[in-house]
């Protein structure tokens, strides 16, 4: 009876050593690098046009939603990111990460102002448009595969679209008040 016994205490033993053994956490520096390379992902899929214009060869193939309704799901996506971001224990970050996530959390802020300031409800304004990167992004795609070509045309096909939400916005803001000042209209 001992002999069969045995086998299975040993077993029992292993198991218990087995889960006092830790996994390492995740370092400071480690979650920031998941956390802001996770969200640049998320902002390449959100803003396509942009992820063209760096030449991201998986950018979708329309120019990106404007909407009201999509400038505060991403207010709430950046909020989200911020909040983990405050979570990440700055004095334990590199001296090098330190000062990234400082820029990062400088540049979450301003996005999150844009919306909150209601900016996107004035797409043209005296010294910018929304068109304005238009050419640049669109000339800085190249065309490898067929499948560039394509979705090249998909993005132009998409313009009236896109130029039809940004008068929407446009219309928004005039009605609520919100539009440039009268002398810059004159």
């Amino acid at each position: 009876m001992p002999n069969r016994l045995l086998p299975r205490m040993l077993m029992l033993f292993v198991g218990c050593l087995a889960s006092l053994v830790v996994v390492a956490a995740p370092t400071a520096d480690e979650r920031f690098k998941a956390l802001h390379e996770a969200e640049w992902q998320w902002r390449l899929d959100e803003f396509p046009l942009m992820a063209a214009g760096i030449g991201d060869p998986e950018a979708g193939r329309t120019l990106g939603a404007v909407d009201s309704a999509a400038q505060q799901r991403r207010l709430r996506h950046w909020q989200k990111v911020l909040r983990q971001l405050d979570r990440i224990d700055a004095a334990k970050l590199s001296p090098a990460a330190r000062v990234d996530a400082a820029v990062y959390r400088g540049q979450l802020e301003e996005l999150m102002l844009g919306v909150t300031s209601r900016a996107y409800l004035l797409p043209i304004n005296s010294d910018s448009s929304f068109f304005g990167d238009l050419a640049f992004s669109l000339s800085a795609q190249r065309f490898a595969t067929p499948g560039d070509a394509e979705a090249y045309l998909d993005r132009l096909a998409d313009l009236p679209r896109w130029f039809a939400d940004h008068e929407t916005l446009l219309r928004e803001g005039l009605k609520t008040g919100f539009t440039v000042q009268q002398v810059v209209l004159e």
